[in-house]
């Protein structure tokens, strides 16, 4: 069971270059050939399984980040706003649109490699966490404790593409 409180997807720029329309390309605020570590949570996991082969593919969420200028005193947010929150793999992210949706965006899936100079997923898990195979018991340990403090959980769904999906509560 994966503890979202403590989980991160963390990654390095590559360095900063010059871009010809936007002083800050990206948000990033520094000098050309500057580099900078980042660190975001992720809150939902999805396990997708061939049943056939056995192979498995997990898919992260990232905690939405509003684009907004890093490093700043002052006009944090830019104008227009957007959202950057990816959906990303071990291995490649897919972008989910941050524009309205009668604006079209051309968004692809892309290699981590090719937009990080390093990059590492941090899926921490929660100790002692235990599978309820039946709703027996299910008020002592998820309903009670869920009124006191949001745990995560864990859903199976089967068909003939997609396996499990996790989520905090």
């Amino acid at each position: 069971m994966i503890d979202f409180g403590r989980s991160y997807f963390t990654w390095k720029s590559k360095p900063m270059r010059r871009d010809p329309y936007y002083k800050y390309a990206g948000g990033f605020v520094g000098r050309e050939g500057a580099v900078h570590r980042v660190r975001i949570q992720f809150e939902a996991v999805c396990t997708l399984t061939n049943e056939k082969s056995g192979h498995k593919e997990e898919l992260f969420l990232l905690c939405p980040c509003r684009t907004e200028y890093t490093i700043v005193r002052d006009n944090l947010f830019q104008i227009p706003n957007g959202e950057f929150r990816p959906v990303f793999g071990r291995e490649f992210s897919v972008p989910i649109s941050s524009r309205p949706s009668d604006e079209p965006e051309n968004l692809k899936r892309r290699k981590l490699s090719d937009q990080f100079a390093e990059y590492f997923i941090e899926a921490r898990s929660i100790a002692g966490a235990k599978e309820l195979t039946t709703l027996q018991g299910f008020d002592a340990h998820v309903a009670v404790p869920l009124a006191v403090n949001p745990a995560p959980g864990r859903t199976p769904l089967r068909s003939p593409s997609i396996a499990t999906v996790g989520a905090p509560c």
